[in-house]
């Protein structure tokens, strides 16, 4: 397999397929997610997925454990295991082998009876698992159960630099059960104290385009601090370096230009690193989770992002992904107060008490 070395972290991963295991451990290197074991369970000849389940549970390091499975060997005890697990450790899971191909294709690969989807569908809800939709839901569940505290309730405010992206985040966040409150009168008046008059005055919070980002930390600040919001999402300031084209590689700018280019780039990283600090500061206060959004980047420009608090930071490329994370802590959140859970003991992850 591929000389992989992951990063130190607190996912536990198993997986039903060494490739795909091994690229998702390079993958979440690149991404600043961090394991804590990782096993390829192959056709379980004899240790199966019950046998990890029941290690992972009581392993130190692990806060959360995800699964890659084609099928299970013994899928009641899983059940049984599940059950006892996941109201102190979340578990997420991709259930591959839901189509008739998929199923001759897990069976020729693992030796897995796949089985009903459906059937899967009801044991990973009765059980209080996590069911990741996409391999790339895989590694953004399983990073922000980690690294994100677990919203009270579903009252989502959101923070955009521009008013499309907030148009595009509140739908998505409406479809996927997510609440977008009215912003309560002090919440306006304390916002209007910052921004140009013409600012929205509503949720999605427009920041109209400022540029100086403290403004933007600020703004954050006074959505999470206030008791009517649960968790918040924060579109376009954490990686603003990129935006506008101010991640130009040096060749790509006319000389004339590149002085000024420099001191804007400078500007702008130091102001996107502080705010990535207040966003981790104001979850350690508040307890709540910010879900951020940055601007598109090239590959080889994770430089720019270099200085950020990674380990403690969510950072999502796309709207659509911060909708659907913000949705998984709130089930989650549900999950364990249905469970008689407090919020002291919630999860065995960041001590946000």
């Amino acid at each position: 397999m591929p000389p992989v070395r992951p990063r130190p972290g607190h996912i536990a991963f198993a997986a039903q397929s060494g490739n795909l295991g091994t690229q998702m451990l390079g993958w979440g290197s690149y991404r600043g997610i961090g394991f804590s074991r990782f096993v390829c369970v192959g056709n379980e000849c004899d240790l199966d997925f019950a046998d990890y389940l029941e290690y992972f549970a009581n392993d130190e390091l692990t806060r959360v454990i995800l699964l890659y499975v084609e099928g299970f060997k013994r899928p009641r005890r899983i059940l049984e295991l599940a059950r006892e697990i996941t109201p102190r450790k979340p578990i997420v899971i991709y259930k591959a082998g839901g189509t008739e191909a998929g199923r001759r294709a897990a069976a020729s690969h693992s030796a897995a009876m796949a089985g009903s989807q459906d059937i899967y569908r009801g044991m990973i809800r009765q059980a209080g698992m996590i069911q990741a939709e996409t391999t790339e839901e895989m590694l953004d569940f399983s990073d922000a159960l980690v690294k994100l505290p677990i919203p009270r309730g579903r009252r989502l405010a959101i923070l955009s630099w521009g008013g499309g992206w907030g148009v595009v985040e509140a739908d998505l966040c409406e479809r996927h059960g997510l609440q977008v409150a009215s912003l309560p009168g002090e919440v306006k008046e304390r916002l209007s104290s910052i921004l140009p008059s013409y600012w929205s005055k509503g949720n999605p919070v427009d920041l109209v385009g400022i540029v100086n980002l403290e403004d933007h930390a600020r703004c954050l600040e006074i959505l999470a601090s206030h008791p009517d919001f649960d968790l918040l999402i924060s579109l376009g300031t954490v990686n603003a370096a990129a935006a506008f084209g101010m991640a130009a590689r040096p060749e790509e700018v006319p000389p004339e230009e590149r002085e000024i280019i420099a001191v804007r780039r400078r500007y702008v990283r130091e102001g996107s690193s502080r705010f990535a600090e207040k966003v981790v500061e104001l979850m350690e206060r508040h307890g709540k989770p910010i879900v951020t959004v940055g601007m598109p980047q090239r590959e080889a420009e994770t430089a720019e992002v270099a200085d950020m608090p990674r380990d403690r930071l969510c950072i999502y490329t796309n709207p659509e992904r911060a909708a659907r994370v913000a949705a998984m802590l709130a089930e989650r959140g549900e999950f364990l107060r249905s469970s008689g859970m407090s919020r002291g003991i919630r999860d065995r992850g960041r001590a946000w008490a």
